[in-house]
């Protein structure tokens, strides 16, 4: 009888545990990948440096930065700076760097009115898409001086402005840059630094190999923090603070749809969902629009890339963990 027993129990039929549909959780992560913390390195008034010097270590790291040009000073050659040409700053757009309105002239928005105004900004716009065939849509106030209507005026066309930076320059040695790297990530913000002089000119490095060596150890956080251009996370937090989601949960599948209203020809950046809280050896997969979406691990959980254009999201999950029936 015993003998009996021991083969019916081995011989159970099993099946997979689906996980709880509401113990999932389903967000919009605050930074893409879901990794921790943002940074935009922005660099002020297109000078050559900026070209010869940073251009090519950014490039050894595969880091993306911004430029901020002001058209009127391009190629310029003087006693008080020395600028990039537009060939140079085309150059740099092409490698996928963003190349951005810093002011025609670099006047102070506050002071000026009507006409002026105008064309010290949309002149700027229209020149650089010129040289570079990329609309800015991003604006950097010269002298970082700004009111609320300078602001609004800037602001038309555009994913962001630059409102907050912090000087990365002159005063700035390994022990802050590695400080100000690990207050991102603890207090998961959006760092953007401000930089113009490398080797001369205003608030340049007394030694830029401190610069240089903050973005290796940079480049080795990358897993916890995103490095891209002030564009990509200016128009990745607006759509993510603007973007409605709609679930609908069933036993291991949920779906997700989208309410979104902004302008596709601004905002075209992929979003990252985040999903928390799945079971241990859960298999995930992912559809939008009929294409498979691939699923990374990050540290909060797993995270897929999706467009905020596209159809519903169907997310299907179970446990390999089984159960007896």
């Amino acid at each position: 009888m015993i003998k009996i027993i021991i083969f019916l129990l081995l011989y159970v039929p099993l099946e997979s545990i689906a996980a709880d549909d509401e113990e999932v959780k389903v967000s919009i992560a605050q930074y893409r990948g879901g990794r921790d913390a943002a940074i935009s390195y922005t660099f002020d008034d297109g000078l050559l440096e900026q070209y010869t010097l940073v251009f090519p270590e950014l490039e050894k790291r595969n880091i993306k930065a911004t430029f901020a040009v002001n058209g009127g000073w391009m190629g310029c050659i003087s006693a008080k700076k020395v600028c990039m040409s537009w060939e140079q700053a085309r150059k740099m757009a092409q490698a996928g760097h963003e190349i951005t309105n810093h002011g025609w002239m670099h006047k102070n928005l506050t002071k000026l009115v009507g006409e002026e105004r105008r064309f010290e900004i949309q002149h700027n716009d229209t020149v650089i898409f010129e040289q570079t065939g990329i609309f800015p849509r991003t604006y950097f106030y010269p002298g970082n001086r700004k009111n609320e209507e300078a602001i609004a005026c800037a602001s038309v066309d555009r994913v962001g402005t630059r409102i907050r930076q912090i000087d990365i320059g002159s005063r700035r040695n390994a022990r802050w840059l590695t400080q100000w790297t690990d207050s991102l990530i603890a207090n998961r913000l959006w760092g953007v630094g401000m930089t113009h002089g490398i080797v001369t000119g205003y608030d340049a490095f007394p030694d830029p190999q401190v610069f240089w060596n903050h973005l290796d150890e940079v480049n080795c956080r990358r897993d916890r923090l995103w490095v891209t251009t002030f564009r990509e996370v200016a128009a990745y937090m607006a759509e993510r603070e603007n973007l409605v989601l709609d679930i609908k949960r069933t036993s291991g599948k949920i779906t997700v749809t989208f309410h979104f209203t902004m302008d596709k020809e601004l905002f075209d950046m992929p979003l990252t969902l985040l999903l928390e809280d799945l079971p241990d050896q859960c298999a995930v997969t992912v559809l939008q629009d009929g294409r498979n979406l691939p699923v990374n691990l990050c540290r909060r959980g797993m995270v897929v890339d999706f467009s905020p254009w596209g159809g519903p999201v169907e997310i299907s999950y179970a446990s390999s963990i089984t159960k007896i029936r």
